[in-house]
């Protein structure tokens, strides 16, 4: 049987070795990791789109989002939409925009996208949008 101090020594290099892999997965350089605030603005969004109820129609509205089906809605996390999404939030902000980066979450209802980034505002309010994004 090996002694704990030789398996904590052993081991200590292979935690540290893991510890840069562990730390550089949540989310890209500018897409958000997928935690409680993607899953509960992913949420919302299928509940607003896709919603047949009349304050749902006001919601979608005031996004200004289409009726779309849920299997069409999706969080997103490739980069280049991320970008794209947070390109068009920066110009959104204008005035309000403080220089600190934009990570943002992006969610897909069909053609539209949902972009926000909870950490700026526009006005009183978080950063959100809705945009159609395209290379």
């Amino acid at each position: 049987m090996i002694p704990r101090t030789v398996l904590r020594v052993l081991l200590l290099p292979l935690v540290l070795a893991c510890r840069p892999a562990l730390a550089a997965s949540p989310g890209t350089a500018t897409c958000r990791p997928v935690d409680t605030y993607a899953v509960n603005l992913l949420a919302y969004v299928t509940e607003i789109a896709s919603g047949s109820e009349y304050e749902a129609g006001i919601a979608r509205r005031s996004y200004g989002l289409k009726s779309t089906r849920p299997e069409s809605i999706a969080l997103i996390s490739d980069e280049a939409v991320c970008q794209l999404g947070a390109t068009a939030l920066r110009n959104a902000m204008s005035g309000n925009n403080t220089g600190r980066p934009i990570r943002v979450y992006v969610v897909r209802a069909g053609n539209d996208y949902v972009v926000t980034d909870p950490e700026h505002r526009i006005g009183a309010r978080t950063a959100r949008i809705t945009a159609q994004l395209s290379n």
